[in-house]
């Protein structure tokens, strides 16, 4: 009766320590260094901005510098107000647990790289108010 309660004994631990070490190594993503995410995309979004619904698409992010866990570089669109192009700059920075939050010249955005690709939201305060989804796709 010991030998078996012995070999269950030895059988549980042996998946219990199984089951953590799968749990936290193989079964989860790399966090991406910001040297990884260095290069070109392009943004859609969908959101709304001063209380009407909006839609963004083709800006382009590139990401020019990074260093650690942290990346800066610029984004570039076609102001739906203006109709010219417009450029700010931004700085971001990557968690130990994969979020990332990036700070451009009036709002910010928090999301994840998911598969090589930026997934989150943008929001921005002032006389131009916007919250949007927002999706970064490498080129």
């Amino acid at each position: 009766m010991r030998k078996i309660a012995a070999a269950i004994g030895v059988a549980t631990a042996t998946a219990v320590i199984g089951l953590a070490a799968g749990c936290g190594s193989d079964s989860e993503a790399a966090v991406p260094t910001g040297a990884d995410v260095k290069g070109t995309y392009v943004q859609e979004g969908a959101g709304f901005d001063n209380g009407e619904p909006a839609t963004w698409k083709d800006h382009t992010i590139v990401i020019n510098a990074a260093e650690g866990q942290g990346f800066a570089g610029y984004k570039e669109y076609i102001s739906r107000s203006t109709g010219q192009k417009k450029r700010e700059t931004f700085n971001g920075s990557i968690g130990v647990d994969g979020e990332v939050f990036v700070a451009d010249d009036d709002g910010f955005y928090e999301g994840r790289f998911v598969d090589g690709s930026f997934v989150g939201e943008y929001v921005e305060f002032g006389e131009d108010q916007q919250v949007m989804n927002a999706t970064w796709t490498r080129k």
